[in-house]
């Protein structure tokens, strides 16, 4: 019955996943200043239409989930096609923040066709052997959060009917890396991506499914009640293989036997024979 409740829980969790998730960097990473890392992200089946995104910024910030506690400190994008595969090689200097732990994370602001953006956050990560400082309401936002690795909340600021999509379409990675100089480099190569908005026959089967899958598990839990109640009104109870028989067994040892039955009550016993006692009228 348990398994039956988690697989409904699990189902109807996966329709209200993020639009954007980042894979890299992993919740809390230790990655070194200066070095070049990787920065991915998938954008979730089910979710928006790739084909209405169309361009994004990619920035590293660092502060507390609120806005008002939170900086950016560098943009690696500035504006590129969201349908692309993207990796770009960006200089980055270790002059940007402190090492705090957690201080870091990654903002993605993605533009939506005809208006509106979908701003996405990556997990907390720490940037180790970093050289600068942070603004007071910034590091105050980060000391709040040493001890989580949840980014802020993602932001959909878009029209109330988007499109979904069938299959994660869009992925990007970035690399960055360099020395404390204001030189960079990058180089893109994009692809096209395709992706298939939920048809109608596809919402009329998640709005069937889904009470059914629900009606099934009820209807699990009430037989099993059913026959939990039957067995405990039983009066007998197996025990092993066989039935408990202890009490008839033993209402039967009390009566009398077949001999005792028929043995007339006036026969006594004289040394080892019987001898019957008939008594005469008169």
């Amino acid at each position: 019955m348990e398994f039956i409740l988690c697989c409904l829980l699990l189902a109807l969790t996966s329709y209200v996943s993020a639009v954007v998730t980042f894979l890299q960097p992993t919740a809390g990473a230790d990655i070194q200043g200066g070095q070049s890392f990787t920065v991915q992200w998938i954008l979730e089946d089910g979710t928006i239409d790739a084909a209405n995104l169309t361009t994004y910024k990619l920035a590293l910030c660092a502060g507390g989930n609120n806005a008002s506690s939170q900086a950016v400190l560098t943009t690696l994008v500035q504006s590129a096609a969201f349908s692309n595969n993207t990796e770009l090689s960006e200089n980055i200097e270790t002059s940007i923040g402190g090492s705090d732990i957690n201080a870091y994370f990654f903002m993605l602001v993605t533009n939506y066709t005809g208006g509106g953006t979908i701003t996405s956050y990556s997990s907390r990560f720490t940037l180790s052997y970093m050289h600068g400082t942070f603004d007071t309401p910034v590091l105050a936002g980060i000391q709040s959060m040493s001890s989580s690795t949840t980014g802020p909340t993602e932001i959909l600021d878009i029209p109330d009917s988007p499109s979904t999509a069938g299959t994660p379409t869009a992925t990007s990675s970035v690399a960055s890396s360099g020395s404390p100089t204001t030189s960079s480099s990058s180089t893109a190569t994009t692809s096209p991506t395709t992706s298939a908005g939920l048809s109608k026959g596809g919402v009329v089967g998640l709005a069937i499914g889904i009470p059914l899958v629900i009606g099934l598990a009820l209807a699990g839990y009430f037989l099993y009640q059913y026959r939990k109640k039957r067995a405990e009104s039983r009066p007998w109870k197996l025990m092993g293989s066989e039935l408990d028989l202890t009490p008839a067994r033993a209402e039967l040892d009390a009566r009398p036997s077949e001999a005792e039955m028929h043995t007339p009550a006036n026969v006594h016993e004289i040394g080892g024979s019987k001898e019957l006692a008939v008594e005469l009228p008169g």
